[in-house]
Formats: structure tokens, sequence, C-alpha cells
């Protein structure tokens, strides 16, 4: 049985009130069948799935992530316990001593109308806050004006890893990263740790801005109201 946690989002959030740098890597659907399923060509953002490195830096990625407290690795309960493949692959090659968090915890926390805490807090930063994603997510700078973006090409955005490090490293100070980039993320997160993932925060939030710029992405985003929307933001 692998064990996963939900600190809640709290959890999270008070990391980053109090300055508490981590980075958090999300693996969903997409990377499982990428990396150990390998049944699918491509997932639903249509990222190719048989990029041949970047399958590799998956697995790397799981197989050698940074083993401190300050690099969080999140999944599905339900994937690691209920998918044999997935679960054997998990216990065979990846380093006992992690400690799984639940990896739905923001979009769960939009859904419910509780992201709030999180949006005041990134309003809230000493530091730049950079969007790293599709061009689209721009829209956030409605809802956080001073906030810098990193536009990254809406599928296959690993092909330009090279460029896309060299533009966040140039920001030149600890900053919150905020990454929508499939599963190329969690890649640059895990390659990017060594150098900046002691001052930074790098946080795989995935799809989870699309629907606050009129991007309905997700099923989920469906389903959000207006009214819960407007109380994720206000």
């Amino acid at each position: 049985m692998i064990e996963v946690i939900s600190p809640g989002l709290q959890y999270y959030v008070d990391r980053i009130n109090n300055a508490e740098p981590f980075s958090l890597v999300r693996y969903g659907d997409g990377e499982w069948a990428a990396v150990i399923l390998q049944n699918k060509a491509r997932n639903c953002d249509l990222t190719s799935l048989t990029i041949p490195g970047l399958v590799t830096d998956l697995r790397l990625s799981l197989m050698n992530p940074p083993l401190t407290p300050n690099y969080i690795m999140a999944l599905r309960p339900a994937t690691a316990n209920d998918v044999p493949q997935v679960k054997q692959w998990l216990d065979t090659n990846v380093p006992k001593q992690i400690q799984w968090h639940e990896c739905r915890v923001f979009c769960h926390a939009s859904i419910k109308g509780n992201l709030y805490p999180l949006v005041e807090a990134l309003r809230n930063l000493n530091m730049p806050l950079v969007f790293i994603g599709p061009a689209h997510l721009q829209g956030l700078k409605k809802i956080f004006p001073k906030a810098q973006h990193i536009i990254v090409a809406d599928v296959d955005c690993y092909h330009d890893k090279a460029a896309i490090f060299a533009q966040i490293l140039s920001i030149g100070k600890p900053a919150f990263f905020s990454f929508s980039a499939g599963p190329a993320a969690k890649v640059f997160i895990h390659q990017l740790f060594p150098t900046i993932g002691n001052k930074s925060f790098m946080i795989d939030l995935g799809s989870l801005w699309s629907v606050y710029c009129g991007h309905k992405i997700r099923s989920y985003h469906h389903t959000l109201s207006l009214d819960t929307i407007q109380r994720n933001l206000k």
C-alpha cells in the first residue's frame, strides 16, 4: 500500500506566506501513460507521450528525485494503489522514503470555492510571481497585475526546454514559479531544482488557472459557476 497524505490547501499556503520555499510536482494519467502504461500516443492536452527525451526524463524524475522535504511529489491514491502496473513500477523503481501527497488539492479547492487563500498569498508575495504556461494565461494579469509570464507552446513544449530554462534563470532572483506545462513541467522542476529550488518556489499547478482566463480545458472547469469563480478570487 502506497501511503498518500492530504495536508490540505492551507498547508501549502502557510509555507508560501512564511517564505518557506518548496517545489511540487504532480503525476497524473498522462505521466503514467508515458512512463509505465505506454498505452497512449497523446494525453488529453494532445501532448505527445512518445517523445524519447521526455519519457526518459519523466522516468528519471520519479526514480531519482531530490530526497528533501522541500521537494514534494504528488499523485492520486487510487492510481497508485488500484492500477497494478503503476503500483508495481513505483514499488520497484521509486525511493521508498518518498512521502506522497494528494495531487488534486488545488483543483478541489477551486471546485469548492476555497481557492482564495492561495490567490491572496500570491498577491502578497515579496518576490516575483512568474507564470510559465500557454499564451492564454496572460489573462491572469487582471488577477495578478504584477505577474510576469513565460509563454510556452500549448503542445509539446518539452522541445523548447533550453529556451524555457534560459528565461526562468534570467529572472535572476528568488521567485514563485507556477508551471502549466503538462508532463514537461515535472521534468522542468526536477532539473531546475538543484539550481534554484533552495530559494524559489516551483509549483506544478497544471490547468488550474485556465478557467480564470476564460479557457475551460478540463471537465471540472465546466462545473464552476460564476459565483464560485468570483469567490475563489475575492
